[in-house]
């Protein structure tokens, strides 16, 4: 081949090669953007359906948690708590109405004022029934009574294994007629066997077996189908640490009234009869219940606290009360509960108290409503029914809190004249 036609033949493949390039440089943008076409809609469908997954679950999982089925499975929690620990305060308020003397009558006890004041118990301890034949209980009961010219505080504690209880006084208040100072923070027994043998009384009869385990269930089950709480979810909180959900709550008072029917029921083991059911319409007539909030656990599905209340009002007067417990270590987290060291006979309780506790303590020779072991406290006399002759027999005038002895008021913290 010839110069001019190798020349020839090369420039005809340098076009050719320049000519591919220009192709290729053309479809490549085309073969991307369809190979992009083909991987968008997965893409854009994947991303979606995981966005409607996530949030499936999620609106799933939020209409789960409404309040009527946190308590739901907070009851069927409970029915697996064995032990617990508890912390309680109930504050109050109270005033009476005047009283006025009564027409007719010799020698009338004087109208009573207004009487105005404020009150509070305090508890904390642990219940422990995961042996039932055994359960137990230790707990302290701190008391605060104030009114115009009087305050009263008082704090005990107690504990009970089986069927034996013992208490203690850790502050005592000031009776001038019952010197509780001379048992104070000393532990005392009370055992049934002792008991029966010394006063003929059997407690252990008379005691309500109403906290055993079958027991709990039917209550429980009574509570979800009377359904007595109207419920609002309100939002998480913390609880000493623990996520909690907050319910708010009021009471259906026609639900709660069936309620505490079906209570009746289980307790007594009967029906309630028409002047039963009046006396309770009645009372719920005087009662109005405050809105509360409980707090359960997210985790556990446990209640961590409970506040409520509720106002009473009669002819004799107004009371208030506001209610806040909390709860904690439930079951294998509760402390053991054990018998005090050193705990005396209730029997020398009576000696200190200069009574006795033999079966004749609960009579009243003279019928004049003090048994003859309140008369030896009052120091009236047992065979007399108005010791001070005043026209009114004692037991009538310590129970409006007159003094028995003679004229005047008789207040705790004070001696009856003599």
């Amino acid at each position: 081949m010839d110069s001019a036609a190798e020349a020839a033949q090369e420039e005809a493949y340098h076009a050719a090669a320049a000519n591919h390039e220009t192709v290729g440089a053309a479809a490549s943008p085309q073969a991307t953007a369809r190979g992009f076409r083909i991987r968008k809609p997965f893409v854009i469908g994947g991303t979606a359906l995981a966005v409607l997954v996530a949030g499936g679950v999620a609106a799933y999982m939020y209409l789960y948690q409404t309040p009527e089925r946190i308590m739901g499975a907070m009851f069927e929690r409970l029915e697996d708590v064995e032990a617990f620990e508890y912390a309680g305060e109930v504050k109050g308020e109270y005033r009476t109405e005047p009283t006025e003397p009564a027409e007719g009558a010799v020698n009338p006890i004087p109208a009573s004022p207004v009487q105005e004041g404020d009150f509070s118990f305090r508890s904390e301890g642990t219940i422990d029934v995961g042996d039932e034949d055994e359960p137990k209980f230790q707990g302290l009961l701190a008391i605060a009574f104030g009114t115009e010219g009087l305050d009263i505080t008082g704090e005990a504690e107690a504990r009970s294994i089986g069927d034996t209880s013992y208490f203690k006084l850790n502050e005592v208040p000031t009776f001038g007629i019952i010197p509780l100072e001379e048992f104070k923070n000393q532990w005392f027994e009370v055992d049934p066997e002792s008991v029966k043998r010394e006063t003929g009384v059997d407690i252990t009869e008379e005691s309500q077996e109403w906290l055993d385990r079958d027991t709990q269930q039917q209550i429980s089950e009574a509570f979800r189908e009377s359904d007595p709480l109207i419920l609002e979810k309100k939002g998480s909180e913390e609880v000493e640490g623990t996520a909690t959900h907050r319910i708010g709550y009021r009471v259906d008072e026609g639900k709660f009234r069936t309620f505490v029917a079906e209570l009746y029921r289980i307790v007594e083991d009967g029906e309630m009869n028409d002047d039963q059911r009046q006396e309770l319409d009645d009372a719920l007539e005087e009662v109005e219940f405050k809105p509360g909030d409980l707090w359960v656990g997210k985790s556990d599905y446990l209640p961590r606290k409970i506040t409520g209340g509720f106002s009473g009002k009669d002819g004799t007067g107004s009371t208030t009360l506001t209610i806040e417990l909390s709860f904690k270590n439930y079951n294998r987290d509760a402390p053991d509960i054990t018998a005090p060291e050193g705990a005396k006979p209730a029997s020398e309780l009576s000696s200190l108290l200069g009574g006795g506790t033999g079966a004749g303590e609960g009579e009243d020779a003279d019928r004049d409503g003090l048994t003859d072991a309140e008369e030896s406290l009052y120091k009236t006399d047992p065979g007399r029914a108005d010791t001070d002759g005043d026209g009114h027999t004692d037991g009538d005038e310590v129970e409006n809190g007159y003094d028995p002895l003679g004229p005047g008021r008789l207040r705790p913290g004070t001696q009856p004249a003599i």
